[in-house]
């Protein structure tokens, strides 16, 4: 029913931080797309954009997490650089939530606003909409950084064993030993 609809759409408003209007002109939208016959950039479902397996999904999956959790950026960023995250989805997320903690803005709307994928911004949105990440969110924040850190360190490895593999191969056995030395530093952070 219309009283219904407007009740969620009312909450949702509230609940994430954003104008009633612009939720209602949304959602209205969708419908008037959806009736004509076509889908409008659906959001992605975080089944297919989260994959467990891989390490793009843990790192959004992090940024998701911090998104929800706004307090635990600070921590974050004190221990993540955006050069250590690979997959481009969550760097991006991470630039937005960077710019709105310079500038103390901790609102929805506007760090909804800052993510230019309109993708990867209906899944923060769907995110925040549904309190995920919220149950022990310290701990997940925690082991997603360690996690994060731990793959950025051994990528960082293996461009360096490929230097070694030129050093070799070309006699620079100045360089190597300096590569070398790059390698146990490497393996010494890895442990």
């Amino acid at each position: 029913s219309v009283i219904i609809r407007d009740a969620v759409l009312q909450e949702l408003a509230v609940k994430l931080r954003l104008d009633y209007d612009t939720i209602r002109t949304e959602f209205e939208r969708r419908i008037r797309a959806t009736t004509r016959g076509y889908r409008i950039s659906e959001p992605i479902s975080s089944v297919s954009m989260l994959s467990n397996s891989d390490q793009a999904g843990a790192e959004l999956r992090l940024m998701l997490a911090v998104a929800v959790n706004r307090e635990l950026f600070g921590v974050v960023r004190a221990r993540l650089d955006a050069d250590e995250i690979e997959d481009g989805r969550a760097r991006s997320l991470y630039i937005a939530l960077e710019d709105c903690f310079r500038h103390n803005q901790d609102d929805t709307e506007t760090l909804l606003l800052k993510i230019e994928s309109e993708e990867l911004r209906a899944v923060v949105a769907e995110k925040l909409s549904i309190d995920e990440f919220t149950i022990n969110s310290q701990v997940y924040v925690d082991e997603g950084v360690h996690q994060v850190k731990y793959n950025s360190l051994k990528r960082k490895r293996a461009r360096v064993m490929e230097r070694v593999r030129q050093a070799e191969n070309s006699g620079a056995s100045d360089v190597l030993y300096g590569l070398l030395s790059v390698i146990i530093f490497l393996d010494g952070e890895l442990e």
